[in-house]
């Protein structure tokens, strides 16, 4: 994947069944958005898509680390995460990123 958008991003969805709502009538495997964080509106959260249910990861941000969503595993820039995301299977689940959500 040469060129992921950033465009799923989604700054304000009110509650957690509504950002499941979203991915879930997607209906792909993989299908995902960012999001601002409901208890630190600052701090971003990867919604994703696995077959039956939304999983949540947060996304750690340092200045000397940048980008990660575990330990050891840092990027620069949230569209690096994103794309390595999209050939290397989540943390502690066995699905990629797929498609990005679009603003329907």
């Amino acid at each position: 994947i040469s060129s992921i958008r950033y465009t799923c991003f989604v700054a304000n969805v009110l509650c957690v069944r509504a950002r499941c709502r979203i991915l879930k009538v997607i209906n792909i495997t993989g299908a995902y958005l960012i999001r601002s964080s409901s208890a630190q509106p600052n701090q971003r959260v990867l919604s994703v898509w696995t077959v039956d249910r939304c999983r949540h990861y947060k996304v750690f941000f340092d200045e000397k680390l940048k980008f990660s969503l575990q330990r050891g595993t840092h990027f620069a820039t949230l569209p690096t995460l994103v794309q390595h995301y999209h050939a290397t299977n989540l943390p502690k689940c066995d699905f990629k990123l797929e498609e990005p959500y679009q603003g329907r």
